[in-house]
């Protein structure tokens, strides 16, 4: 008997330090985040939540939506994802993270307010999975991830470049009889003598928030040094102001359609891509839109894409003179293609989430990116494009100018939405006083990330 019960209390100790050890290695595993639903293969995640700034960009959100459909069909992980205009894109992007509701994923380019959200913390970092997987680091083109990288924490994947140009119709000059202008002088000759033979010379909408032809102007009056220190301060500088005049002269001389009060940008997109107009400034990703456009295949090959030209010389760096670039600065900087994820998201579905980055930054989805959308990828690609006026995209930008920031980011994009672009035309028309408007949106600005 006594046996026995040595055996049943021998029995029942074993059985304790099992359970005492099955116990600790449980709480140990869910400190340390094996057992986490995104890590041990059992029930991982299966949806990513992703919200982009590409508004109607057809071309970019069919292409997302093929992407997502493959991802799901290879992974087993469905990808949705929602598209807004700037304006909107940033109330929703940061209405969400108030409320702890915010996406997975977010794309759009770099600006003022993602680097805000880096500041305040909100962001995931992604120097330790770049340094894990050497292969993926060394696919993306270092000066692109500079735009996304402070004091050398690196808080979003770029795939693509982008900067404003002078888009130029050849044929539609030569039909009458007008030569390429040099600068702003002639540029002002040719849109008066278009305007004259009723003809419209520039394709300009001011319902628009991005305002493309405005940035270049000031781009080309600034140069890097200027707006690098006021994108660096958060201050504007003289060639914010300046601009107007140039934009000024233009008006007055009847270089606008007549209802550009009303046109959006898609609208004078349209205009020049039907041929019905010499000049559009765009960004380079509109080389997508002419190449896709079968009215504009009759003077695609006589396009011209250079800077916008100013009636003034503009200093340049050393840097710039010594590699003979001094001619008018191109704002630049990364595209809309830029990835960004939430820190909550990169935290509790890390893998789901790093695996879906890496795999709409390979070198496959990037070239389809380029091929389809005429992007300028800042993913190293296997193959180049064959289309002619990739090249001349290309070829444009390898023997380009001084580059600047984006405009910009100078403020809030919701505040350069709102309260530049939603005034513009009162600048324009001499009905409010841009100094007293920019101050304005300076200190809105500021205020709104204290």
């Amino acid at each position: 008997m006594m046996k026995q019960n040595k055996s049943s209390i021998f029995i029942f100790s074993a059985i304790l330090a099992s359970a005492a050890l099955i116990l600790i290695f449980l709480l140990f595993n869910i400190k340390n985040g094996a057992l986490n639903s995104d890590n041990d293969g059992i029930s991982p995640v299966t949806e990513i939540n992703i919200l982009t700034s590409w508004d109607d960009n057809t071309a970019k959100n069919n292409l997302l939506s093929d992407i997502c459909r493959e991802y799901k069909q290879k992974n087993n992980v469905t990808v949705k994802y929602k598209s807004y205009d700037e304006a909107d894109f940033y109330i929703k992007l940061h209405t969400d993270i108030a409320s702890a509701t915010e996406p997975d994923i977010f794309i759009t380019a770099p600006s003022y307010n993602t680097l805000a959200l880096y500041k305040c913390n909100k962001l995931a970092l992604f120097g330790q999975d770049l340094e894990a997987d050497r292969d993926w680091y060394n696919s993306i083109d270092r000066s692109i991830l500079g735009f996304t990288t402070v004091d050398g924490n690196i808080y979003g994947i770029p795939t693509d470049a982008e900067y404003i140009a002078l888009y130029i119709n050849k044929q539609f000059l030569d039909k009458y009889g007008i030569g390429v202008p040099s600068n702003f002088q002639e540029l002002l000759s040719a849109a008066a003598a278009l305007r004259s033979a009723g003809a419209v010379p520039f394709a300009f909408g001011m319902s628009d928030g991005n305002l493309p032809l405005y940035q270049a102007v000031i781009s080309s009056l600034g140069g890097y040094l200027e707006l690098n220190r006021d994108i660096s301060n958060s201050s504007y500088s003289n060639s914010y102001i300046n601009a107007f005049s140039y934009l000024r002269e233009l008006r007055q001389i009847g270089a606008f359609p007549e209802n550009y009060e009303k046109m959006s940008r898609t609208d004078a997109q349209q205009l020049f891509l039907n041929g019905k107009a010499a000049f559009i400034a765009e960004s380079s990703s509109f080389v997508g839109a002419v190449q896709k456009t079968p009215s504009s295949a009759a003077f695609s090959d006589d396009l011209i894409i250079t800077a916008f030209p100013t009636s003034r010389s503009v200093p340049v760096t050393t840097e710039y003179e010594q590699r003979g670039k001094n001619r008018t600065p191109i704002p630049y900087g990364a595209g809309d293609n830029t990835l960004f994820a939430s820190k909550r998201s990169y935290e509790t579905k890390h893998s789901s989430v790093i695996g879906f980055m890496k795999y709409i930054t390979s070198a496959e989805v990037a070239q389809r990116f380029c091929s389809e959308t005429g992007a300028i990828s800042s993913i190293r690609l296997r193959t180049n494009s064959s289309s002619a006026l990739l090249l001349h995209q290309n070829m444009f930008f390898a023997i380009s100018m001084e580059i600047t920031p984006m405009p910009s980011d100078v403020i809030d994009k919701y505040i350069w939405i709102s309260c530049i672009s939603a005034n513009f035309g009162k600048i324009l028309n001499g009905e409010a006083d841009a100094e007293t408007l920019w101050q304005t949106a300076s200190q809105e600005s500021g205020a709104a990330h204290r």
